[in-house]
Formats: C-alpha cells, structure tokens, sequence
C-alpha cells in the first residue's frame, strides 16, 4: 500500500515465519563434522539460507563460509548444488565476500593471516565445485576479480600459499570455460533472423534415418558442431520430413550433448573433480561373455575404491540401459559405446556389471588384461531410445494431424472424423452429467446440452466437455485442483458408452498417456468405477511395469500374456517360433559357454594341439605334430619343455618315452618313476585337456600317489639300455605350474613375429611361449 503498511505486514509474517540462527547456532554449525552440519542445514534449511542473506561482521561471514565447504565435503552433492546456488543469488552475500576479499592481505597476525589462507581454500573449492554446478551463478555473482586480488597480494608479502595458486588457476581455467558457455547461446542462428527461418531453409547433410541412435567416435571427438535446427515457434514446417528431421536431431542432441561435454571437461583437466553431465569409472576391463535372456552381454570389472558408500541397491548409478563409453586411453581417441545390460547389487559393490555393446565395434579387440577409462552419461539412454526408434518407422502418409503438428494451423480446427462422416451425429451424456435419464445431444450445436445448473460440472468444465468431443484436437490445462482428470474421465466415460456411435467395428482403442505410473494409475482406477461401457466393465490394459495398484492386478499386459500361456491360446505356428528360436539361443549359448571354458583354461592350462590347429598357422601345426598323422596329445608340452625338457637322440627312442610317460601302471618295471610323478594331477590334467578337445573320456586307473619332492627340480629316468640313450626329465607340479605362469607372463608375438617363423622347434625358450 502506498502508506507501507502492507509492507510492514508483510515483513513481521516473514521474521515470525523463518527463525534467524543466532551467532552461536552458526559458529557450532561451521565447526561441526561435514556429516552433523549437514544434518543441521536440512534440518533448519530456511534459517540457514536467511543468514546468508543478511548482513554481518566478518566473523560472521567465515562462518558461513565454512557451513559451505562443510556442505560440500559432505557428498551429498544434490544439496549441496541446491544450497550454494542459492546462496550465491544472494546479493548481500556477494557484497559481503568482496568486503572480506579485500580486507585480508590488510591483516598482519600470524594466526590471523593463517586463518585467511584457510578460507582462501574454502571459498576455492566452493568456486571450483559451483562452477560446473551452477555457472550462471557463478559467472554473474563470484567475486573472482578480488580473489584473485587477495591471493596475489598475499604472495607479493612472501606468505607460503601451498597449493592455493594451483587451485586459484585451476578455478581460473573453469571459470573462462563456463564464462564462454554461459554468455553465448546453444545453438547459433542468425541474429537478423529471429524466426529462424535461415536456418530452417538449409538442408541437412545427410537423411535423418541413416543416423545411428547409439552416439559415434567423431561425434564425440570432433570440434564440430551438429547440425541442428531450432524448433519452429512461428509459423508451421514445410512437410513431414522437416518437421521429424528437426525432432529427431534435437532429441537425440539432447543425449548425445552432456555426454561430449562431460568427456571434454574430463579431458580439459578436471580429472579427480565431480563432473555433472557423466560419471568416471577407471580401471575397467572387458572380462567375458555372458548369455542373458535378451542377448549376449559382456561382464566387466571397474575400480569400485570410490564407491563403496554407494548404496547400489536405490543408486542410479550404472542403471538398466545407462549409457557407456569406453575409451582405451585417457584421451578418448579409440572409444566404443555401451549401455547396462543387467545390474546386481552384490555383483556391483563387486566391481562387476553386464554391458551390451553398441554400434559397429568391428576391429576394437578386447583384451581381458587391457584397462579402459569409462564414463557414464547423466542422460538415460534407454528413455531416447525407443522414441528414436520409434520418429524413423514413422509412415508420414499414415500420419494424422498433419494441419496441426506440421502446418500449425489451429485457427480452423476440424470436427472429428466420426462426425464428418455421419451427419447430425448424437451422443448420449447424460450419465457423465451427473444426469438420471438418457440425454442424447447432437456435439455440434450447443442449443442441444443441458442447462449448466442441471450438471455435475461447473462452466469451465462443461466448456471443456463440450470442446473435448466436438474438435478433431483441443488442449485442456489448468492449475492443480481445477478437474482435469475428473473431465478425462467424464470424456472417456462418454465415449465408451457410445463406442457403437464412434467404433462400430469395436476395434479401435482408446490411448490413455501419463507422465508417470501414480497418475496413470489413478486415472484407470477411475475409468473401472466409472463402469463406464455400454452396460459391461471395459477391456484394458495396463503396460509397462511399476504397478502398485491391486486393482489393476488384472489389466496388467503380464497378467495377460501368462493368462494365454496357461490356456494355450497363443497359434500354433507362433509358439513353434518361439520353441525354435529358443532351441537356437540354447545352442549359441552352449557354443560360447565352451568357448569361454577354454578361453579360461588357457589362461592357467596349456591348450594342447588339437584345440590350438584350429587357428594356428598350419605348417606350425604340422611341425608340432612331427610330422606325424597320428595325435599323441602332449605336443605342445613338449614343445615348451614342462613334459620333457631335455630331448635328444632318435625318434624311436621319443616313442618309447612318451608310451612310459602316459602308461599309468602299478607293475614293477614302473616303480622307479612312479616314485617322481604325480599320477592322479597327470591324469587331472589329460582329463582336462581331452574335455577341450570335445571328447569323451574315462577316468584312468589311479597308481597310489607317491611323495615329490618339490626341492627336486628334475630327475633323470633310463629308458633304455644304451648308454648313449635318452633321458627323460620331469618337472615336479610346482616347478611345472611356476613355468606355465611364467610363460603366460612374456609378451606375445605379432602377427607379423608368427609369421615369420620357418621352425618352431629352433626357437629360444622364451621365443616359444611368445609365439604360444
């Protein structure tokens, strides 16, 4: 009022309203632990906000400085994004920092020159966090200009500033980049031009059906902006393609967009920093397949060391169809897309979730002991998805409401097709009127409705009905409170209890659309009470999951799909599908199974040759097997000297070794070796190099174990009389698996190396676990 006294009023209901933190209540909130002083602000959130919007002496203000930075070490990231932004709006705060910047190279005490450093710090770290988190905030309201000035001037004293310069200039580099961000638009148009139609005249560089929805390597590393196009607020589009070419780009721009961001903020320096368009996971490696219902996924491992208080089982971390990338280095040169595939808990706090790869990953080779960097994307991937999917089948020549969607025209809105099509067409609202009889009305001609006060309904509502059933499209909106759901239901219940007026083939459905599952809940609560269909409940049915409501227990698209299961209604023919393309899923799934169980077995075992000729060079193969057509089993073993390391002389005499060697008895003439070989971990080891060959086998008849010593090395065994004969040396179990696990440790050969080899036999001993 012009007197003030609305004014006055206003501001005693405020101070009664919030509750203004006393001195004490501040400096006990600042020295507690960041996890008590975040309990404290949540608690008293309004009081802690209203201190920072008043005026106070310095003391005061470092205070509340601290209760920031408390804040912001508590990790509780989202109130803490919400509270300095806030705070930062504040104009007196704002004053109040450049007063105290300018104040501290002033103070000469030690412990007071101390204490400035201090909340140098803080007030560093709060810029660097609030930076990425609210810019605007930042770029409009921080006092950079006198922090810089009171660092600055602190150093000219000579002071020991540690690593505040560091992080000063690391706030410096941030604060430019988002400044640049903030002050210039999203998409560039000409200025000339404010209805951009500039730029909606110019063509796109390729048709929008051939880009793939998953992101691509260029996109993410190149400097080059994407071609889009604003969506059009004045006027309409030129056709249908124009109009899904502009929501296909922007749509898909809208995930593609935090998650080149996010990667180069990560590689502009701001590693170790909590990022906000993606999340970082280091040390990740592809470890093996995995067969799922829908699909082969791979099991990968990531450092998990800063995650252990994620509470995986309510976190939104690395969710069901959360976008990945995975970059071989750090500089994101060589990167391949991913989403989540399957996500556990207990796996999680592991380390270990499923992915499913996405897009060409032709030629990106994936070594188990290879680490890759990982991000994920803030944006869910798997809400774009399917409505990408979904604007490229569209048919443009089958789509409907093309005068309002595409041409913009909602001056002349046409009558629905029903009533084009029959004339004078009559329906009857009585019952949604809140009527006792049948009152048919013609929805053209509003001299046929009931009086306002024979209704249910109020004017606004009756005017929506009216307009709802009378207009081929029309938009009913209001405040909370105001009927719009109540109005939804009155429409349905109209058009189900005159469905033989509209529908006279009863096969066209009626779409009910909610943003979310509460609200679509309720309104089908209220279509079932409504008993709304000419004399019978209405078919329906509930999709998509989430469904807390019991009594849509039996609407649920589940609920129906095991209905038919159980009564076999399903045609013949498409569960003879369904049966075949299970039976080939269960044998690509044994087939990897068996190839994963011997990928792991190499990994510890030595392959022997029949696995490995498969994909070895084949005169490597032929030189392996000496030659000869008949398989002995132990050549690649011999071969790397842990069977025998030391073979001279004739073949005949190799013969008779490897007959002894694999001749498992309890006879006299074999008590001399039995002493120094482990029969049953030989016969172990045959088992398991016959099972990855695919064969059957019988356990081999067990000699009783004698002891080894594993102190010998190797032990000399005549076979035969002449002196010059040969001598087979075996390696104890130890010695022999310490071999194995320092072969499998050599650097592999190149394709190149192998194929360079003319002899496999004249190589070094480390040549040939390289080329193994």
């Amino acid at each position: 009022t012009p007197d003030g006294e609305g004014h006055h009023a206003h501001t005693q209901q405020y101070k009664r309203r919030v509750q203004y933190l006393t001195f004490v209540e501040i400096r006990n909130i600042a020295s507690a632990s960041p996890k008590d002083a975040v309990k404290a602000v949540v608690e008293k959130e309004s009081a802690v906000l209203a201190a920072y919007n008043h005026q106070g002496d310095c003391t005061r203000l470092k205070h509340l400085v601290r209760i920031l930075y408390n804040v912001l070490k508590s990790d509780e990231d989202d109130l803490a994004t919400r509270i300095i932004g806030q705070v930062l709006e504040y104009p007196v705060f704002s004053m109040s920092l450049q007063c105290m910047l300018m104040q501290m190279p002033v103070e000469i005490m030690p412990h007071t020159v101390q204490e400035n450093l201090q909340y140098l710090h803080y007030l560093t770290e709060i810029g660097i966090f609030a930076i990425v988190r609210v810019p605007k905030a930042i770029v409009f309201s921080f006092p950079k200009l006198q922090l810089e000035d009171a660092v600055n001037r602190l150093m000219q004293r000579g002071e020991p500033l540690h690593n505040l310069k560091r992080q000063v200039e690391e706030f410096n580099m941030l604060y430019d980049q988002q400044r640049d961000l903030v002050l210039s638009p999203q998409i560039s148009s000409p200025k000339q031009d404010p209805n951009n139609v500039t730029c909606q005249l110019e063509e796109p560089p390729e048709d929008f059906h051939t880009i793939s929805i998953s992101p691509e390597a260029d996109e993410i590393n190149r400097a080059i902006k994407p071609f889009l196009r604003p969506n059009v607020i004045h006027g309409g589009y030129r056709d249908w393609k124009h109009y899904l070419d502009v929501q296909f780009r922007l749509l898909r721009e809208d995930f593609v967009g935090p998650l080149r961001s996010g990667i180069l903020c990560y590689l502009d320096g701001m590693r170790g920093r909590k990022l906000t368009d993606v999340r970082v996971y280091e040390h990740v490696k592809v470890l093996q397949p995995v067969c799922l219902q829908n699909g082969v996924g791979f099991q990968i491992s990531f450092d998990n060391s800063r995650f252990q208080r994620v509470q995986w089982e309510h976190s939104k971390l690395l969710i069901f169809g959360s976008l990945l990338c995975l970059s071989r280095n750090e500089d994101f040169k060589e990167i391949v897309f991913a989403t989540v595939m399957k996500r556990e808990a207990d796996l999680l706090r592991q380390g270990l979730v499923t992915i499913k790869f996405e897009g060409d990953v032709n030629g990106f080779e994936f070594d188990p002991q290879e680490e890759f960097v990982m991000v994920e994307s803030s944006a869910y991937f798997e809400a774009y998805r399917h409505v990408l999917e979904g604007l490229k089948q569209i048919n443009t020549e089958l789509m409907p409401l093309k005068d309002y969607i595409v041409s913009c025209n909602l001056v002349d809105v046409h009558l629905p097709c029903y009533i084009r099509a029959h004339a004078n067409t009559r329906l009857d609202v009585g019952a949604a009127l809140g009527l006792k009889k049948c009152t048919s009305v013609d929805v053209t001609d509003l001299q046929t409705w009931p009086r306002l006060s024979a209704t249910e309904l109020d004017e606004s509502q009756l005017k929506a009905m009216q307009t709802a059933l009378s207009q081929e499209i029309s938009v009913i909106q209001g405040p909370p409170g105001t009927g719009k759901t109540y109005i939804g239901l009155k429409i349905i219940q109209v058009l189900l209890q005159n469905r033989s007026v509209w529908d006279q083939s009863t096969k066209s459905p009626i779409l009910v659309v909610c943003y979310t599952n509460h609200a679509l809940d309720q309104f089908l609560e209220g279509i079932m009470e409504s008993n709304a269909g000419e004399g019978r409940k209405p078919k329906m049915i509930r999709i998509g999951g989430r469904c807390k409501s019991e009594k849509l227990s039996q609407y649920i698209l589940y609920t129906h799909v095991q209905d038919y299961r159980s009564r076999r209604a399903f045609p013949s023919r498409m569960h003879q599908e369904f049966v075949g393309s299970k039976n080939i899923m269960a044998e690509c799934k044994s087939k990897i199974e068996y190839a994963m169980k011997e990928l792991s077995a190499s990994q510890n075992k030595v392959l022997n040759l029949h696995t490995l000729e498969k994909v070895i060079d084949p005169f490597h193969a032929f030189q392996l097997r000496g030659g000869q057509s008949q398989q002995v089993g132990k050549e690649m073993e011999i071969w790397l000297e842990i069977w025998f390391p030391t073979l001279t002389q004739s073949a005949d005499a190799l013969a008779v070794a490897m007959q002894q060697s694999l001749h498992f008895t309890t006879d006299a003439e074999s008590d001399d070796s039995d002493q120094f070989v482990d029969v049953d971990e030989e016969a172990r080891l045959l088992q398991e190099d016959r099972m990855l060959a695919g064969e059957e086998i019988e356990f081999l008849p067990h000699a009783p174990p004698q002891p080894v010593s594993d102190a010998a090395e190797e032990v000399a065994v005549p076979l035969t009389n002449d002196p010059d004969g040969y001598q087979v040396v075996q390696k104890s179990r130890r010695e022999r698996d310490r071999k194995i696990k320092r072969g499998m440790n050599q650097v592999p050969m190149s394709q190149t190396e192998a194929e360079s080899v003319q002899d496999v036999h004249s190589l070094s001993e480390q040549d040939k676990w390289r080329l193994y």
